[in-house]
């Protein structure tokens, strides 16, 4: 069986034992003054922040977006929502352009322009900054060609002290820190700074500066993108025209002003685009004005040289007749002649390139069908500026819009065809009749003719001049009665402090408090490679404990058994006791005490056990048979050159002579190891080790022997043979916990007889333990200074 092996089995163990909730709270409650440190300490840093920290506000408005234009036309979001519930998609809803406009850059960078949201002014009021906004009584002001510039935002402090007015500042440029002072009599001045020229005045001359200023200059891009990503949020509730603001300031007036100024700046643009549009149509007109004013003074021009030429004076009376019947075919054919026109000033405005995405002037068409796509396609137009000047050409939803608009165009280009086609039938009808009236007209003088035909001309020119001047003054109505885009429903008129807020900074450091040193304890447990407790031991292997014993912090080896003010002495007679009633069978009582390694207390147990047994009259032997490291001749003050070995390997046939009696023991006899032999496995292989313990059964009630370590060298699994009982010692604060995958290989394989735990060193004065041996000899401890037993 692996090592990898023994490890998922001492993990299963570890896994299967329920949590001793008990002695976990008791582990941790060990070192409970950390605890109280920690939490006062967290507590003390918690109610500093809290006492530093600035104040933060949260402000809300809600916004109504119209759902119509200033010109009452039905605006693109009324046609969205009609063609959805036809199942045809319009594209993203306009609500959620508009919110894309009112957090667009452009937007938020005149608001940060207009409120000097770039300049931050300070003062510290018990160690917390206190922003002033407009309330500063010092401004400073940057050229916007140096505020484009900075990098990380320059520091500047201002202060009045001994009439002089005492600056200072830092700036970072390229990670190099420059630091500056400057001592002026009076202000304003200018001054020089790593980021260029700061002029910096005071606002009201006659008050004296009584607290240090402190400002930051940032530049004004950072400032907007500040805003944009962490400041402003936007939400549009779900079935609704709605849009709700939320924007956080260190100030409470800042606050304010922002959300205001962002909806006024907002509603202006829309106001703008919109104008936009009526000022393009206005120009139009005013160009087209222009030529027809010519054209027209040139048919009236040519109508009175015409009359004074022939000297005609009264030929509308004389030709009043005819034209009374011809009337009729006159105003049809001008009304159809002039929507010709405005047909081909609309195909003369496509095919300039300059007017791509132009918006297309309504001058008046007749042709409900043409006006129509008309229509829509000025709407596309204008959703797309507003979202470009919020964002770029490369925007998902401008090059679906520049989709439609291609698409919109080729409709307008087949409606002109079409309205053309119709126009010009039209024309020939009223020509055919023309020709008619033309025959009788016959009769009516030359002069008369070519009169009728000039004043034609000049009715045209007037009728279609009179259109544009109404148009004109359509557009400038229109530019006039605009209406704001956004409707302000709630104004953000309160402030929500959203941080620092004093029960949530507390629970945090109480939290923190509370569990940084248990996490800290936690990993110095995890990452202890060694157990301090019963309870440990029992999680990770199976193997019965039958004892525990307090740590000796005395240099003697020896307990001493005859005060009850020991500890250990008490628990070794619970040892005892236990021992005694599991080997009830006279003559096989004999106990093998090992270890996984030196050091862990197995010749200390070995010792105190045999003397323990010894006191209650029952003649007790005590062998070494670490042959390695014999120390019990050491230990008792016997001669280190004689014992077991010389045995073993017949160098001494009569064992008697080997065995030392205890001069403060009675019942106690003690065969030390001897000498280090070379071979020591092949000796405790040897027949006369079985003959000897046979024998020595025969002549003690006890038999204890003070093996070698199973996890160093394999003797005491061949001295296992001879054994009754195994007491395995394990030391607390010492051995490792990955021992006990070796014990359990051990046990699981019944290398080792009746296989018993001690836990040596547990400190019975932690909390684990205290409640459990406080009473009796839990209060202190005994110990007489021991003299080392001679040779008899």
């Amino acid at each position: 069986m692996n090592r990898n092996t023994n490890l998922n089995e001492s993990q299963q163990l570890m896994t299967e034992q329920p949590i001793d909730w008990r002695a976990l709270i008791e582990k941790y409650g060990a070192y409970w003054k950390w605890i109280v440190a920690s939490l006062f300490v967290f507590v003390s840093i918690g109610l500093l922040y809290y006492r530093v920290q600035p104040n933060v506000f949260q402000f809300k408005s809600t916004l109504l977006i119209a759902d119509k234009s200033s010109s009452g036309q039905i605006s693109q979001l009324s046609v969205l929502k009609q063609l959805d519930a036809f199942g045809v998609s319009g594209g993203s809803s306009n609500i959620y352009n508009e919110r894309q406009v009112l957090h667009s850059k452009e937007l938020i960078k005149k608001v940060v322009s207009d409120l000097k949201m770039n300049y931050v002014y300070n003062k510290k009021e018990f160690l917390k900054p206190v922003e002033l906004y407009t309330s500063s009584p010092v401004e400073v002001v940057m050229d916007d060609a140096d505020l484009v510039k900075i990098g990380k935002p320059m520091e500047l402090s201002v202060v009045y002290d001994k009439e002089v007015y005492r600056i200072s500042g830092k700036y970072i440029k390229e990670r190099k820190l420059t630091r500056f002072k400057y001592e002026l009599p009076q202000l304003p001045a200018v001054i020089e700074t790593p980021a260029g020229p700061v002029q910096i005045m005071l606002k009201n001359y006659e008050e004296p500066l009584e607290d240090k200023i402190y400002i930051k200059i940032h530049n004004p891009i950072q400032t907007v993108k500040k805003c944009q990503e962490s400041d402003l949020s936007t939400e549009v509730p779900k079935d609704g025209d709605l849009v709700n603001l939320t924007f956080r300031a260190k100030n409470i007036r800042k606050g304010k002003d922002f959300l205001h100024k962002l909806i006024e700046t907002y509603n202006q643009d829309a106001i703008d685009q919109i104008n936009k549009s009526a000022q393009l149509t206005a120009v139009f007109i005013d160009s087209r004005l222009d030529l027809l004013t010519d054209s027209l003074t040139d048919v009236e021009q040519k109508l009175q040289t015409y009359k004074q030429t022939n000297e005609l004076t009264d030929i509308e009376v004389e030709a009043g007749i005819i034209l009374q019947k011809n009337s009729l075919y006159d105003q049809k054919r001008i009304e159809n002649e002039t929507q010709l026109q405005l047909i081909e000033y609309i195909e003369e405005f496509l095919r300039d390139p300059a007017n791509k995405y132009a918006l297309i002037p309504n001058l008046g068409l007749t042709d409900v069908g043409l006006l129509a796509v008309i229509q829509e396609y000025n709407k596309l137009l204008i959703s797309r500026d507003r979202i470009v000047s919020g964002s770029s050409e490369i925007n998902p939803t401008v090059q679906k819009l520049e989709l439609q608009i291609e698409s919109g165009l080729i409709s307008i280009q087949n409606s002109i065809a079409s309205s053309r086609k119709g126009i010009q039938i039209s024309i020939r009808e009223l020509e055919n009749q023309y020709a008619f009236l033309s025959s009788q007209l016959r009769k009516i003088p030359r002069q008369e003719r070519e009169f009728i035909e000039i004043k034609r001309q000049q009715e045209i020119k007037a009728s279609l001049y009179t259109f544009l001047l109404q148009k004109r003054e359509e557009a400038s109505m229109s530019m006039a009665v605009t209406i704001p885009k956004a409707q302000l429903l709630d104004a953000a008129d309160t402030a929500d402090k959203t941080s620092p807020k004093l029960p949530m900074m507390l629970a945090a450091s109480l939290f923190l408090g509370l569990f940084f040193p248990i996490g800290v304890l936690y990993l110095k447990f995890l990452f202890t490679t060694t157990f301090s407790d019963r309870s440990e031991v029992e999680s990770m292997t199976d193997v019965p404990v039958i004892a525990e014993l307090a740590v000796d912090k005395s240099e003697d080896i020896f307990v001493n058994h005859d005060t009850n003010a020991s500890a250990n002495a008490e628990l070794f007679r619970l040892l005892r006791s236990k021992l005694q009633f599991i080997m009830n069978r006279p003559k096989d009582r004999l106990v093998i005490v090992t270890s996984t390694e030196s050091g862990e207390g197995k010749t200390y147990v070995a010792i105190n056990l045999a003397v323990s047994i010894s006191l209650t009259g029952k003649k007790t032997l005590l062998i070494g048979m670490d042959l390695r490291k014999p120390m019990l001749a050491s230990h008792f003050g016997f001669s280190e050159q004689e014992g077991i070995s010389s045995y073993l390997s017949e160098i001494e046939d009569d064992y008697h002579r080997l065995i030392y009696p205890s001069k403060e023991y009675p019942n106690l006899y003690i065969l030390p190891g001897g000498i280090i032999p070379p071979n020591p496995n092949e000796l405790v292989l040897s027949e006369r080790l079985d003959t000897l313990i046979a024998e020595l059964r025969e002549q003690y009630e006890y038999i204890i022997i003070d093996s070698a370590p199973v996890g160093v060298v394999s003797d005491t699994f061949l001295i296992n043979r001879v054994a009754n009982l195994t007491l395995y010692v394990c030391r607390a604060d010492y051995s490792d916990k990955r021992n006990f995958e070796f014990l359990n290989r051990i046990n699981k394989e019944n290398s080792l007889k009746q296989l018993y735990l001690v836990i040596n060193g547990v400190n019975i004065e932690s909390s684990t333990y205290a409640s459990r041996y406080a009473y009796g000899y839990g209060y202190g401890y005994g110990r007489k200074k021991r003299k080392k037993a001679k040779k008899v």
